[in-house]
Protein backbone atom coordinates (compact mmCIF):
# COMPACT_ATOMS: atom_id res chain seq x y z
CA UNK A 1 0.00 0.00 0.00
CA UNK A 2 1.26 3.59 -0.89
CA UNK A 3 -0.79 6.49 1.08
CA UNK A 4 -0.23 9.98 -0.83
CA UNK A 5 -1.56 13.16 -0.29
CA UNK A 6 -3.08 14.56 -2.93
CA UNK A 7 -5.43 17.14 -1.19
CA UNK A 8 -1.91 18.71 0.46
CA UNK A 9 -3.99 18.68 3.75
CA UNK A 10 -1.01 17.03 5.78
CA UNK A 11 -2.68 13.44 5.56
CA UNK A 12 -3.01 11.12 2.90
CA UNK A 13 -6.34 10.73 0.89
CA UNK A 14 -5.42 8.35 -1.76
CA UNK A 15 -4.13 4.60 -1.24
CA UNK A 16 -2.74 2.85 -3.81
CA UNK A 17 -2.15 -1.11 -3.65
CA UNK A 18 -0.17 -3.71 -5.64
CA UNK A 19 0.89 -6.74 -5.10
CA UNK A 20 4.40 -5.74 -5.67
CA UNK A 21 6.55 -2.51 -4.81
CA UNK A 22 7.68 -2.75 -8.44
CA UNK A 23 4.42 -3.58 -9.79
CA UNK A 24 1.60 -1.53 -11.27
CA UNK A 25 -0.82 -0.28 -8.45
CA UNK A 26 -3.97 -3.23 -8.84
CA UNK A 27 -6.33 -0.91 -7.04
CA UNK A 28 -6.70 2.32 -5.25
CA UNK A 29 -9.17 3.66 -2.54
CA UNK A 30 -9.89 7.47 -2.00
CA UNK A 31 -10.82 8.95 1.33
CA UNK A 32 -11.57 12.62 1.13
CA UNK A 33 -12.12 12.99 4.94
CA UNK A 34 -9.43 11.49 6.09
CA UNK A 35 -11.80 9.46 8.25
CA UNK A 36 -11.08 5.73 6.97
CA UNK A 37 -14.53 5.74 5.35
CA UNK A 38 -14.04 5.07 1.51
CA UNK A 39 -15.49 7.33 -0.61
CA UNK A 40 -14.58 5.54 -3.98
CA UNK A 41 -12.66 2.55 -5.58
CA UNK A 42 -10.78 2.18 -8.73
CA UNK A 43 -9.88 -1.33 -9.76
CA UNK A 44 -7.73 -0.71 -12.92
CA UNK A 45 -7.65 -2.72 -16.02
CA UNK A 46 -10.70 -3.83 -14.74
CA UNK A 47 -11.93 -7.27 -16.64
CA UNK A 48 -8.84 -5.85 -18.73
CA UNK A 49 -9.82 -3.15 -20.47
CA UNK A 50 -11.69 -0.05 -18.95
CA UNK A 51 -10.62 1.39 -15.01
CA UNK A 52 -13.87 0.55 -12.81
CA UNK A 53 -15.13 3.23 -10.22
CA UNK A 54 -17.02 2.06 -7.56
CA UNK A 55 -18.70 5.06 -5.64
CA UNK A 56 -20.09 4.94 -2.36
CA UNK A 57 -21.78 7.83 -1.60
CA UNK A 58 -23.08 7.40 1.81
CA UNK A 59 -19.60 6.43 2.86
CA UNK A 60 -20.87 3.26 4.58
CA UNK A 61 -19.14 0.67 2.18
CA UNK A 62 -22.33 -0.04 0.40
CA UNK A 63 -22.05 1.08 -3.42
CA UNK A 64 -24.15 3.58 -4.77
CA UNK A 65 -22.44 4.07 -8.31
CA UNK A 66 -20.40 2.51 -10.76
CA UNK A 67 -18.24 4.54 -13.00
CA UNK A 68 -16.17 2.86 -16.45
CA UNK A 69 -13.07 4.75 -17.65
CA UNK A 70 -12.44 2.93 -20.95
CA UNK A 71 -10.15 5.12 -22.01
CA UNK A 72 -8.37 5.06 -18.94
CA UNK A 73 -7.58 8.77 -18.56
CA UNK A 74 -8.66 9.56 -14.76
CA UNK A 75 -11.94 10.07 -14.63
CA UNK A 76 -14.94 7.85 -16.07
CA UNK A 77 -16.34 8.42 -19.04
CA UNK A 78 -20.07 6.71 -17.95
CA UNK A 79 -21.46 6.90 -14.43
CA UNK A 80 -24.26 4.50 -13.78
CA UNK A 81 -26.24 4.83 -10.50
CA UNK A 82 -26.90 1.58 -8.28
CA UNK A 83 -30.24 2.10 -8.60
CA UNK A 84 -30.75 3.10 -12.23
CA UNK A 85 -32.98 1.33 -14.33
CA UNK A 86 -32.50 0.68 -18.00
Amino acid sequence: MTPIDTLCLGRPNLYLFSTRAETPPEFALIDNLGDGKVDAKIIFKFNGKADLWIFYGNRDGVPTAFGYDYQRKGTPDLVVPVNAVL
